[in-house]
């Protein structure tokens, strides 16, 4: 799959690193993408973001993106555009990890688990 907008690119966010979560963790992981998005430290658009080396393990990870859930997708696409238009706001942070994952950057920053993932608060 190849992305290109900003909507297929935060939809793949969030199909790819958290359609089997909750809602509230798929807008956690679209709003990460926003926060870094706003943040000098980041690319300043949303593929730019989405696609940064070894930022995203699904866009690193060497296997091919196939969207094999017709739903899940039409849901990651609709969030996607809410949150673009900032129907939506969820959080500040700009960073989160598999929940088992554990890396010095992490250890001054705000830890919330949720689901597979940590989100961590700052960092922007």
């Amino acid at each position: 799959m190849i992305f290109i907008d900003p909507i297929t690119c935060l939809a793949a966010a969030i199909y790819f690193e958290a359609r089997g979560e909750n809602i509230s963790h798929q807008l956690m992981v679209a709003n990460t993408v926003m926060n870094r998005v706003k943040s000098q430290r980041f690319p300043d658009d949303v593929c730019g973001v989405v696609k940064q080396r070894y930022q995203f393990s699904f866009y690193w990870d060497g296997i091919k993106e196939e969207i094999n859930d017709a739903k899940s997708w039409e849901y990651s696409t609709y969030w996607a555009k809410q949150v673009i238009s900032k129907q939506i706001e969820y959080h500040d942070g700009c960073h989160y990890a598999r929940k088992e994952i554990r890396r010095v950057w992490m250890k001054d920053m705000s830890r919330e688990v949720h689901g597979n993932h940590a989100f961590y608060e700052g960092g922007c």
